[in-house]
């Protein structure tokens, strides 16, 4: 069958996310790295080269010489990042492994293609933990990193190539104001009682669904809010030894998706739109009536709350303070990095002493001077935003407490989340477009324009267009295991439109999962800050004068961005054809 892009633009909405810094086709010849730009840290003689996408490992590598001198006199250390933060972060860390010259000792690999490092044709590259960390399982169960963390980093061979230290553990973000209205509590244990949280299904969501819609409120903004639970809450990769594999939260999420939209839960709007940012701070429309509703929840990690939603709320004004949270139905990561080491770097004992202190310093040091301590208590940004952290014995000691969720600290259902989200998931990059060709078919489905048994044949069919992967022997459709739940009489009265002014959304926010370390200066150290920390900074206060030149921008940076997005389906088409090009001419010769 012919391969089918997209099916609706809030679908392909929903996949960006997905693709984050996955970065476009691969080339076919590689070039030593000219698109990169260098920091040099300590003064000693023995170098060490490194490279992060954004330039992640600058403050790490700042604050770990100022508290080792006896290493900063020993080592310099070359921190490589890319010059263009727009570029494409997976060609470039390949460009410099495969390099001559720039071949990097330590370098940080995206979880969106962590994949290709730890499992695919760069693994070779990766040293194994515990050939320089000594006693590593016993240092992992102390520091009781989050389940996902360390699957994500675990080759086929069971060995560790890579760690994390930023936490992208998603919880339930919701409106304590709504809750009170609709549960009668806004306590988080209450919230999540209601909604299912931490049960690994969504029966009781619905029926919080069903409350939310006879009080007026939609539950989510988009069903695309809970695509991100269903494809990295699943046990099983979508490809297993070749054949084709349906995760049963996969398959639920095509029945929870058709219930919502048939039954009105969600505004209907595309992820990662103006009017999406909209629903954030409590100024959205439902997208089908055009009528105001307010939606009660968002999923995400603590980046997505403190960079996404938090930006369309100014200090003080629209729903800032009236967020609160606790565990989602499923629990999943959304992104993250791997810290991983050469093993050309660890073989040389010059510099495997190095190697060694520093990585674990950021991966396993579970002390108030280890790395996770100050990054989860807001040590290592530049207002102060404590960011979450894999090790969950650092979370328990943290004090995570946050004004955005009324003073509450979420950090205790961040190490819960640890427990129950897997890191299985993680495919060769080869495959990244599955989830796309999967949100096809459900789209397909919930528009009504196939049944569920011929969605997921559609699906199939896409699969095979691959050429090389079984889609039959192992794909098992399970019986629908949701339900909408019985309708609720309406209280709804009539919702006034709010008197204030829309808050500027912030659309050119993306959802990178990090902190994205900016130098400013390469030549200077001390200017490093964080791009996404800058971007909270610049949003303007409630008690500044409103500036009349900002408006006229609003529809250049909405033009901009549906250019960009016009764009991407277009890279997206070429990409895809050829792909099917290259296979039918596979397939062909092979004939």
């Amino acid at each position: 069958m012919k391969k089918r892009l997209l099916a609706s633009l809030a679908s392909f909405m929903f996949i960006l996310n997905t693709f984050a810094g996955t970065g476009s086709a691969e080339p076919t010849d590689r070039v030593d790295p000219t698109d990169v730009t260098s920091a040099e840290y300590g003064n000693g003689s023995i170098e060490i080269i490194a490279y992060s996408p954004s330039g992640e490992f600058s403050p790490m590598l700042q604050d770990f010489f100022v508290k080792n001198p006896d290493l900063n006199s020993k080592y310099k250390v070359i921190s490589y990042r890319m010059a263009d933060p727009s570029g494409n972060t997976y060609d470039t860390l390949c460009s410099m492994l495969d390099s001559k010259d720039k071949k990097p000792d330590l370098y940080i690999s995206e979880s969106g293609y962590a994949y290709d490092f730890i499992n695919g044709k760069y693994a070779d590259y990766a040293a194994d933990y515990s050939d320089f960390i000594d006693n590593l399982d016993s240092k992992i169960n102390k520091a009781e990193l989050a389940r996902y963390s360390v699957e994500m980093g675990t080759d086929k061979s069971s060995h560790i190539k890579a760690l994390s230290y930023q936490s992208t553990l998603s919880l339930f973000y919701y409106r304590r104001s709504i809750a009170k209205e609709v549960f009668g509590t806004d306590d988080p244990d209450s919230v999540m009682d209601e909604i299912g949280g931490g049960t690994g299904k969504w029966d009781k969501f619905l029926e919080a669904c069903e409350k939310m819609k006879s009080k007026g409120y939609a539950m989510v903004s988009s069903t695309g809010d809970l695509w991100n639970a269903s494809v990295y809450g699943s046990e099983t990769p979508w490809v297993v030894d070749g054949t084709l594999r349906l995760d049963p939260e996969r398959a639920t999420f095509m029945d929870l998706a058709k219930i919502i939209e048939d039954n009105d839960y969600s505004n209907h709007k595309s992820v990662w739109s103006y009017a999406w940012y909209a629903d954030m701070n409590g100024t959205g429309l439902n997208d089908i009536t055009k009528e105001p509703r307010e939606v009660f929840s968002f999923l995400g990690p603590t980046w997505f709350l403190y960079y996404v939603i938090a930006p369309q709320n100014a200090s003080g004004t629209y729903t800032y303070g009236d967020w609160g949270a606790c565990l989602a139905p499923v629990s999943f990561a959304w992104g993250g990095y791997c810290v991983s080491a050469a093993k050309k770097g660890v073989e040389n004992p010059s510099k495997k002493e190095f190697i060694s202190r520093f990585v674990e310093w950021i991966t396993l040091d579970t002390s108030d001077t280890g790395y996770q301590f100050g990054y989860a208590s807001g040590l290592y940004t530049t207002d102060g935003t404590k960011e979450a952290v894999v090790s969950g014995n650092v979370l328990e000691k943290a004090d995570g407490s946050s004004d955005m969720l009324g003073g509450q600290d979420p950090f205790p259902y961040i190490k819960k989340a640890g427990a129950l989200a897997p890191g299985s998931y993680v495919i060769p990059r080869e495959y990244n477009s599955i989830d796309a060709d999967f949100l096809s078919s459900v789209d397909r489905y919930v528009s009504g324009k196939l049944s569920r048994e011929e969605a997921f044949a559609d699906f199939q069919d896409i699969i095979a267009s691959y050429g090389g992967i079984d889609v039959k022997s192992q794909f098992v459709v399970p019986d629908p295991v949701l339900t909408a739940p019985d309708a609720l009489p309406s209280t709804v009265t009539p919702t006034p439109v709010p008197t204030q002014p829309p808050a500027t959304p912030t659309p050119t926010v993306t959802p990178a999962p990090t902190d994205d370390t900016d130098v400013t200066d390469p030549d200077d150290p001390s200017t490093a800050t964080s791009k996404a920390k800058k971007k909270k900074s610049k949003k303007k206060k409630v008690t500044e004068p409103e500036d009349p030149g900002k408006k006229a921008i609003i529809p250049a940076v909405i033009s901009v961005i549906a250019f960009a997005a016009v764009c991407a389906t277009v890279v997206t088409i070429v990409y895809v054809k050829d792909n099917k090009k290259k296979r039918d001419q596979s397939s062909s010769s092979s004939k």
